[in-house]
């Protein structure tokens, strides 16, 4: 399951994961992404994940193909976890953006990297 925070803004899109990830999950998600990358050019993404058990095929289809697409077009992603299988998950995702992986215990640091020089105001 998939909720989002209010704390991101501008081309920033915060999303908590919980559980397993679904392909109606990624049919909210991925609009969602796709606006900010034709509004701002380049997204910014800082993934939560909390008890979070992976993806059903459906969903890591889903995630293979935005990635493929889009991969040029996201300009950071944080990925905050808390089990290895997470860390190990995010390295692999570096080749096709810049991606970095934080412990849950690094939550504030992991916004101050995704917001580092982003656009955090929407258009006029």
């Amino acid at each position: 399951m998939l909720t989002y925070h209010e704390r991101g803004a501008g081309n920033v899109l915060a999303v908590k994961a919980s559980g397993k990830l679904t392909h109606t999950d990624y049919e909210g998600l991925i609009p969602r992404l796709e606006a900010l990358i034709r509004e701002y050019g380049k997204v910014r993404v800082l993934f939560e994940l909390e008890d979070c058990q992976g993806w059903e095929f459906g969903a890591a289809w889903d995630d293979m193909k935005f990635t493929l697409k889009h991969g040029g077009d996201v300009e950071r992603c944080a990925v905050v976890g808390e089990k290895r299988w997470q860390e190990i998950m995010t390295k692999l995702a570096k080749p096709f953006f810049r991606v970095r992986y934080f412990d849950k215990t690094q939550l504030e640091e992991a916004w101050q990297w995704v917001l580092e020089g982003a656009h955090t105001t929407a258009h006029a």
